[in-house]
Protein backbone atom coordinates (compact mmCIF):
# COMPACT_ATOMS: atom_id res chain seq x y z
CA UNK A 1 0.00 0.00 0.00
CA UNK A 2 2.78 2.66 0.77
CA UNK A 3 4.96 1.33 -1.70
CA UNK A 4 1.91 2.18 -4.31
CA UNK A 5 1.24 5.28 -3.28
CA UNK A 6 5.15 6.39 -3.37
CA UNK A 7 5.47 5.24 -6.87
CA UNK A 8 1.88 6.91 -7.99
CA UNK A 9 3.38 10.16 -6.15
CA UNK A 10 6.84 9.99 -7.83
CA UNK A 11 4.99 9.50 -11.06
CA UNK A 12 2.86 12.07 -10.50
CA UNK A 13 5.65 14.62 -10.24
CA UNK A 14 7.45 13.29 -13.21
CA UNK A 15 4.63 14.02 -15.04
CA UNK A 16 4.02 17.50 -13.95
CA UNK A 17 7.31 19.05 -13.99
CA UNK A 18 6.31 22.08 -15.26
CA UNK A 19 4.27 22.67 -12.21
CA UNK A 20 7.33 21.57 -10.50
CA UNK A 21 9.65 24.16 -11.72
CA UNK A 22 7.06 26.74 -11.38
CA UNK A 23 6.47 26.51 -7.77
CA UNK A 24 9.98 25.99 -7.33
CA UNK A 25 11.38 28.70 -8.63
CA UNK A 26 10.01 31.42 -7.15
CA UNK A 27 7.97 33.25 -8.68
CA UNK A 28 5.19 31.59 -7.40
CA UNK A 29 5.73 32.43 -3.55
CA UNK A 30 6.60 36.08 -5.38
CA UNK A 31 3.15 36.13 -6.47
CA UNK A 32 1.65 35.58 -3.03
CA UNK A 33 3.85 37.31 -1.10
CA UNK A 34 2.45 40.58 -3.69
CA UNK A 35 -1.20 39.28 -3.38
CA UNK A 36 -1.33 38.62 0.76
CA UNK A 37 1.62 40.89 2.20
CA UNK A 38 -0.68 43.63 3.14
CA UNK A 39 -3.89 42.05 4.69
Amino acid sequence: MFEDGIKLTIQWYLENRKWMEHVTSGSYQNYYEQMYANR
